[in-house]
């Protein structure tokens, strides 16, 4: 059940963000109860429902918020999305940095704190599962090399997945040669298939706890 009231939000894509955050920051010492949780986390079903004009605008300007988070994919290019988000959020943060730091953005304005995190680590293109893919690197990098061989094998042979998906067909390829074959991405961080304690997670669990005050 969404907290409308809750002081803290992070603003996501959809339900696989959702479900990655919670044992990522677990895993590095945020307590996440299933009750009583640090953030409220709010999923919309895709980017444009996210970036239609208005929905973050009034979000940051609700009664009761503190924090808002908000982490998306780069997708083709990571500064270009940053520039779409930042124009959603410059009424109320003047000061937002033309250029997305390859530290992620944390600013505060009239005791307002916003936070910006394009996936995978604000330089790169790709997405949420780009940076799961750094995270399985950690532990397993020949076998995520040949999970890409594998794909790429494939599409050779008709599989008719786009260009833009490579990274879903990969880590999802890997995800199934472990035990659970095929497991959700949050329940692989908590296996430790995908390491949460890697130097890419660890770039962005530094942003998520300066951000929140954890």
């Amino acid at each position: 059940m969404t907290n409308q009231n809750h002081p803290k939000k992070l603003l996501v894509e959809g339900p696989d963000d959702k479900h990655v955050v919670p044992p990522l920051m677990e895993a590095n010492g945020v307590a996440w109860p299933d009750k009583h949780r640090p953030v409220e986390i709010r999923t919309f079903d895709g980017l444009p429902k996210l970036l239609k004009p208005g929905v973050i605008e009034a979000l940051l300007k609700s009664s009761g918020t503190r924090i808002v988070g908000i982490v998306v994919d780069a997708d083709e290019n990571a500064q270009t999305r940053y520039q779409e988000i930042r124009a959603r959020c410059i009424g109320v943060f003047p000061e937002l940095d033309p250029i997305l730091p390859s530290t992620g953005v944390i600013k505060t304005h009239n005791e307002l704190k916003l936070g910006i995190w394009i996936m995978p680590n604000n330089e790169a293109k790709g997405m949420l599962e780009t940076f799961l893919l750094t995270l399985a690197s950690s532990t397993q990098s020949q076998l995520v090399r040949y999970a890409r061989e594998a794909c790429e094998r494939a599409r050779s042979l008709g599989a008719n997945y786009k260009n833009v998906q490579m990274d879903k067909a990969h880590i999802r390829t890997w995800l199934a040669w472990q035990d659970e074959p095929g497991a959700l991405f949050g329940t692989a961080i908590k296996s430790g298939s995908l390491d949460p304690k890697s130097s890419e997670a660890t770039a962005f669990v530094a942003w998520f706890r300066n951000l929140f005050e954890f």
